[in-house]
């Protein structure tokens, strides 16, 4: 996974924070624009946990980083996330959070 300047990754979880329209939304970094430093984040969940859906693009003083992942579906969008890049290694770290019984 690529590494941004300020820890951040492609595929971090974050909460959108100081956003007019969009405090409290949650998603994931898809990419970082390291010469305007703003990252391209896929939205998965609303202010209030609402599943929702939608990408924008942030400046680094509005994202936050998410300690865990939030739920089985924002692990499983990960997982499609990692086999859509092909990213063998990452594929293989979000699989083993899975409970056992997934499989």
């Amino acid at each position: 996974m690529e590494t941004t300047s300020n820890a951040l990754m492609v595929g971090d979880w974050v909460k959108i924070v100081g956003h007019s329209m969009l405090n409290n939304f949650a998603g994931f970094i898809l990419k970082h624009d390291k010469n305007d430093e703003r990252y391209r984040i896929l939205i998965t969940r609303d202010s209030r946990g609402n599943k929702t859906q939608g990408a924008l693009w942030v400046d680094e003083s509005q994202i936050v980083l998410y300690q865990t992942i939030r739920d089985e579906d924002d692990l499983f969008c990960l997982i499609d996330m990692a086999l859509d890049m092909k990213d063998e290694e990452w594929f293989k770290e979000l699989t083993n959070m899975l409970p056992l019984g997934n499989f």
